[in-house]
């Protein structure tokens, strides 16, 4: 299923960046200039991973990748995103984390980290808003939260 639906990513989506969320690019540079480190958790294959971040249209190039194929427990467990936290060398709570699913969100909470809800495909449902510290329409917005969070 992973493959298929991988395949079906790059039927749908064939053009580099189409994909890519509002402010994407923006926010990549920001913490780019800004030298925040950053990482990439997920429940798809590391391979998968990689063909998504080279379709984003420019370079994406996180200090981290990890996969919950790796061994890790798959969200709302904590454990992709505390494993990315100790590659990263950075405490948990000293990390924060995007996400625009009901696990992703769960899991940051599990996982002690602060996080933002970035609405895209779903919306959030009562246990879900539980969950949710605080919400950016786009990744535009999540530039302004680092901004203030300085």
């Amino acid at each position: 299923i992973q493959e298929e639906r991988v395949d079906y990513f790059f039927t749908y989506f064939k053009e580099p960046g189409s994909a890519n969320m509002v402010g994407l690019q923006n926010l990549i540079e920001y913490i780019e200039e800004n030298k925040i480190p950053y990482a990439v958790a997920s429940s798809s294959h590391p391979q998968a991973i990689k063909k998504f971040l080279s379709h984003a249209g420019f370079v994406l190039s996180p200090n981290v990748i990890v996969s919950s194929k790796e061994g890790y427990k798959s969200k709302p467990a904590p454990d992709v995103f505390l494993a990315a936290a100790k590659r990263l060398d950075v405490k948990p709570e000293n990390c924060l984390v995007l996400e625009d699913s009901k696990h992703g969100i769960m899991a940051a909470a599990n996982a002690k980290m602060h996080s933002i809800f970035i609405q895209d495909q779903i919306a959030p449902d009562d246990e879900m808003k539980e969950y949710i510290q605080e919400s950016c329409k786009d990744l535009n917005e999540v530039i302004d939260y680092l901004k203030r969070c300085k």
